[in-house]
């Protein structure tokens, strides 16, 4: 809902160690490529996941793109999702819609000063989840953060 063209500028004075648009393979695609390319892993928690209003009432209507149904098809061998998840969780993380916001990974004593001064610019950053080592999988999904 806002140009990345910000969020790019805003970046470009901290340590990026990764950094792509999330696009038409969705935050679960991008995300994959990314962690192949690193040969690391990571962990996304859903409930950190910012959605637009009316999304989950149009995933449950049964408004899913044909692309978002092939996006998950493209992930799902790589990734382990917690019990707890359902399908419509699955559908929102492989979502095919285009123009997305930015998906960046910066390294963790960063974080707290990179969220501070977004807020002070208006600049909507979220957390979704963790870079972590080389696992099993490439991606585990988790209703929420874990200790």
């Amino acid at each position: 809902m806002e140009l990345n063209k910000y969020v790019a500028d805003f970046i470009r004075g901290y340590d990026i160690h990764s950094c792509t648009d999330v696009t038409g393979f969705g935050l679960m695609g991008h995300l994959m490529e990314t962690l192949k390319a690193s040969r690391v892993s990571a962990e996304l928690w859903m409930d950190h996941v910012p959605l637009i209003e009316g999304v989950e009432s149009a995933v449950a209507g049964g408004v899913i793109p044909g692309g978002t149904k092939n996006n998950l098809a493209f992930v799902e061998n790589d990734v382990v999702f917690e019990d707890e998840l359902g399908t419509m969780s699955k559908y929102l993380l492989a979502d095919a819609q285009t123009s997305g916001g930015l998906l960046f990974s910066v390294p963790a004593q960063q974080l707290n000063d990179l969220l501070e001064r977004s807020k002070s610019l208006s600049l909507n950053l979220h957390p979704i989840g963790a870079v972590i080592e080389k696992g099993e999988k490439y991606l585990s999904v988790y209703t929420a953060k874990r200790n």
